[in-house]
């Protein structure tokens, strides 16, 4: 079986300056540093045209964007592989359409470079490429036997053992497909929650790392305060005031001071660590 040719044309931080330009909300987007340093890194081909990663881990904490990116990378993969399959896995908490799925859906509505090179349809994407895009369920039974280039599997923590596993191995990309390669976006999960997600990290700390550099910036250290501590504070003492009844008689027995009558230097000042608002 003779494999199918990928051609590389654009890479994803390219199509996605140039195609997406408004968000699943139609809010203006751009991708952030960290996410430019990141695609770049793990999408980058070899001199052949391959890609050099065929499998890659997208984690990152809940409310981050993960979904969002997986949508943007599906539609890229889309647009610039004619002729393939692409799949989208929702997880067990999910219905077979998924959120990657919808996303996808709303980021071809809201950008209109978009709109001309599909057709959407309640269960699928069809590209004027011959490319589609299905989604699928976690207990989907039939996934053996496809064509696919791309699979993304969208939090794979929350799968079942079993089940997750023999999908996973099923959705492996076959060879016939060039620069296949699978997709997981998830976040980091907890021990015991998933042995799938735990197996994929540990093969990826076991290997090199090739980007020291792709760190976040360290954040400023926030100061704090002792409260037990801390000095009270204390309110200017205006000239000519009245000092607190008991640091006026320390100042009397030293000599070094004379009370004021209050009704001719005006009010009190505020005691020690209160604070007023006029």
């Amino acid at each position: 079986m003779s494999k199918r040719q990928s051609k590389p044309t654009i890479n994803p931080v390219e199509f996605i300056d140039r195609v997406i330009k408004h968000d699943e909300k139609g809010e203006p987007f751009t991708l952030a540093p960290y996410q430019r340093r990141v695609l770049e890194m793990a999408l980058r081909r070899d001199p052949s045209g391959e890609l050099v990663f065929r499998l890659v881990v997208l984690s990152e904490p809940k409310k981050s964007g993960k979904t969002f990116m997986a949508a943007c990378l599906a539609l890229w993969w889309a647009v610039t592989n004619p002729h393939t399959e692409i799949i989208l896995v929702a997880n067990d908490e999910e219905q077979a359409t998924g959120r990657v799925f919808k996303t996808a859906v709303d980021l071809i509505e809201r950008n209109s470079a978009l709109e001309g090179e599909c057709e959407v349809y309640t269960g699928q994407i069809r590209m004027n490429n011959g490319t589609t895009v299905t989604p699928i369920s976690s207990d989907f039974k039939g996934a053996a036997g496809s064509r696919h280039s791309l699979c993304i599997f969208d939090e794979i923590w929350a799968f079942g053992a079993e089940k997750a596993r023999r999908l996973y191995e099923e959705l492996t990309p076959p060879p016939s497909e060039a620069s296949a390669w699978l997709l997981i976006v998830t976040y980091a999960g907890f021990l015991g929650e998933s042995d799938l997600l735990e197996s994929i990290y540990q093969r990826g700390l076991s290997g090199r790392r090739v980007d020291t550099g792709a760190r976040a910036a360290p954040r400023a250290r926030p100061r704090s305060v002792d409260l037990c501590r801390a000095r009270p504070l204390r309110a200017p003492r205006r000239r000519g005031a009245v000092a607190p009844p008991e640091r006026a008689a320390a100042e009397t027995r030293r000599g070094s001071a004379r009370p004021q009558p209050a009704a001719r230097y005006g009010p009190e000042p505020p005691a020690a660590g209160a604070v007023h608002v006029r």
